[in-house]
């Protein structure tokens, strides 16, 4: 993806400018000035949207299960899409409250608050039991926990805590309606796919359309979206496959993509993207766009269906064998087939792992090679683990305010350490095919994408620490532990 450029998070538009860069993908500013949600009639009447005729293109020969054109559309499919009272996409609008805590000019603590606005795209899906189901992306959905680093969001300083969060279906960004909005409620969030799902008992239009095979996507052949550009206004797009499997890794993500041409812009986020079948003429769901490239035109990034369509039927998170893998005991397998301390990176800095009888003790050093002076010490045992300061003296990390981030520490710890061992292994058999070249890439990407809250995680040891005494600067503490 490195090579194509930089994605954008297109979906998700703040109305109160430029949302910040997420990872290597970013949003663009939204065209007004901040709204706060307050009505929203009970139904949202929208215009009527039309496939445009430009988008008529010659019937060639085809084949596979997707058409090439508008014309394959039945009649009675086009008909539904041109009738805007059948539209099943609609525009959200995600307010989310953030608190920040800061020093007053006679030093007193203070905290302030800031609102961040965004719109996006979501489509309904699903009826059950009275309740109407919305699918969209979770970056539409959600906002950072905390800003700062990979995640700021325009307006709000950096370090700010997210305290309260709602979504609401809007009529457009610039809906100030003094009647209810819908406000919708969370159900399923799974960032690797960036998709979220909500929920609300107020009537929807559903999507009237089966599920689709994304793996039966094809270069050539058409599809369209359902969405709002910009937050301003429902549109109709339509474009082509330009590549039906592109692995996304980007901004923490990890799924699989297909790319289109397709003209899609900031607001489309979310939007249902729809093949037409060529034995029925029946359109399909095959993704839900998510991301463009900033660099180029014409290439936007679409969560294949097949990615998510489990968490779809069953509202509940995908289980990955990758991503529950216990990488403690991955770690600790590769450790001991490595025979030998093993030198990782860590929090930009450099950590060693030794193998001992009572457990493996990591040593993060703070010039190394130029010094062996240890920042941190940390011993992973059974019963649990225990830090340990340059000066040697144990510190109470098993209970107190140092207990959470410890054994963030230890995991951290374990799965840098895992995922270097992988390399080593991925760069020892590396037979240059691109398969080979991709999965070390990745790994790499992986090593220093933890490195921003690794730092963050050091610095909140060190300060809870202080308690414990003095640090005084030590060579590397003894192999005991």
């Amino acid at each position: 993806m490195a090579l194509l450029g930089l994605l954008l998070l297109v979906g998700a538009v703040p109305v109160d400018g430029a949302e910040a860069a997420r990872g290597r993908k970013e949003s663009m500013p939204g065209p007004r000035g901040p709204k706060v949600p307050r009505k929203l009639p009970a139904s949202v009447a929208l215009p009527p949207v039309a496939p445009p005729e430009s988008a008529r293109l010659p019937v060639r020969a085809e084949t596979g299960r997707y058409a090439n054109s508008l014309e394959a559309l039945s009649p009675a499919a086009a008909r539904h899409e041109r009738d805007p009272a059948a539209s099943y996409s609609y525009c959200l609008r995600t307010v989310t409250t953030y608190e920040h805590v800061y020093y007053g000019p006679s030093g007193s603590l203070r905290r302030g608050y800031a609102r961040a606005v965004q719109h996006g795209t979501g489509f309904a899906y699903r009826v059950k039991d009275g309740e109407f189901f919305v699918a969209t992306n979770h970056h539409v959905a959600s906002r950072p926990e905390v800003t700062g680093g990979a995640t700021p969001v325009e307006g709000v300083p950096n370090g700010a805590r997210k305290v309260r969060e709602a979504v609401y279906i809007v009529s457009s960004e610039t809906d100030d309606r003094t009647s209810g909005f819908i406000e919708l409620a969370p159900v399923l969030a799974d960032p690797l796919t960036d998709l979220a799902v909500l929920k609300t008992s107020r009537p929807l239009q559903v999507l009237p359309f089966r599920f689709g095979r994304s793996a039966e996507l094809a270069v050539g052949n058409l599809v369209f979206a359902r969405g709002y550009p910009l937050g301003v206004m429902p549109a109709f797009n339509v474009g082509r496959v330009t590549n039906p499997s592109h692995q996304d890794t980007d901004s923490g993500w990890d799924h699989q993509d297909f790319v289109t041409d397709a003209a899609l812009n900031n607001g489309n986020s979310g939007s249902p993207v729809l093949a037409i079948s060529r034995q029925t003429g029946e359109p399909e769901l095959v993704g839900i766009f998510h991301a463009h490239y900033r660099s180029a035109t014409g290439m936007g990034v679409v969560v294949a269906i097949d990615e998510v369509r489990g968490m779809l039927e069953t509202l509940r998170p995908a289980q990955r064998e990758a991503g529950e893998r216990d990488e403690r005991a991955e770690g600790r397998g590769l450790l001991a087939e490595h025979g030998k301390p093993v030198y990782f990176p860590f929090a930009g800095l450099t950590a060693r792992a030794v193998m001992l009888e009572s457990g493996t003790r990591f040593e993060v050093y703070d010039e190394f090679p130029t010094s062996e002076i240890v920042q941190v010490c940390l011993v992973s045992r059974q019963t649990g683990p225990r830090l340990v300061l340059p000066s040697l003296e144990p510190v109470a990390s098993e209970r107190g305010p140092l207990r959470e981030p410890v054994d963030q520490l230890e995991r951290g710890l374990w799965a840098s350490l895992a995922t270097a061992l992988r390399l080593r292994r991925e760069l020892a058999g590396d037979d240059g095919s691109p398969a080979a070249r991709k999965r070390i890439a990745q790994l790499r990407k992986r090593l220093s994408a933890a490195s921003d809250s690794q730092k963050e995680l050091l610095s909140v040891i060190d300060f809870e620490s202080q308690s414990h005494g003095p640090r005084p600067a030590s060579a590397a503490p003894a192999e005991g532990g």
